[in-house]
């Protein structure tokens, strides 16, 4: 069996997700939901801001195994 290290730290940044707050420090690149669990946030290498707004009735998901976050409707 041939494991990469991209796909295993794919697998644990997605185990490690948290939500995060728009304004606050970040370091390096990357996307995750947004503390309102409404919005998409992007790392721009020192703060994370919104990157997608989800909408009135959507809300943000990251189900194990994408690569990115991403909006659905409830």
């Amino acid at each position: 069996m041939k494991f990469s290290l991209s796909a295993l730290v794919l697998s644990l940044t997605a185990c490690s997700s948290a939500y995060v707050t728009i304004g606050s420090a970040c370091k390096g690149s990357g996307y995750d939901c947004a503390e309102s669990r409404s919005e998409v946030a992007v790392c721009n290498g020192r703060l994370w801001q919104v990157a997608a707004d989800c909408g009135k009735h959507g809300v943000c998901i990251w189900p194990g195994g994408d690569p990115a976050p991403s909006c659905t409707t409830v």
